[in-house]
């Protein structure tokens, strides 16, 4: 498909191309940009799904979906290029319970962030 070029790109696209890197043969994994979506169960597992595919799709490199353990499997098998943590329980309540989901979520921060 041909991109149209000088004047004739409408400007909400040239302002959109602005903020996408362009592709570098020098550059790693991860350097356009890292993402961590938190959400999921088993019966909604869509919305972390889009959320982390629509960055994939727009230029990011790496996505992290943290989600409940249930939903990892189904979310895993709409698309390989996604990261899934399934590190959540729906089930568990208490201070120590969600101190430990934390946890399991944030030992992630320096892989998304660096």
């Amino acid at each position: 498909m041909l991109r149209p070029t000088g004047s004739s790109v409408p400007p909400t696209i040239a302002a959109m191309r602005q903020l996408v890197p362009p592709l570098a043969s020098d550059r790693h994994k991860g350097q356009a940009g890292k993402i961590g979506v938190v959400g999921g169960c088993f019966e909604y597992t869509g919305a972390p799904f889009y959320a982390a595919i629509s960055a994939l799709k727009l230029g990011a490199d790496l996505s992290h979906i943290f989600c409940d353990v249930d939903a990892a499997t189904p979310i895993k098998s709409y698309s390989p290029e996604l990261i899934v943590h399934g590190c959540m329980r729906a089930g568990e309540s208490g201070d120590i319970a969600c101190e430990r989901q934390a946890d399991a979520i944030s030992k992630w921060f320096p892989a998304l962030t660096g």
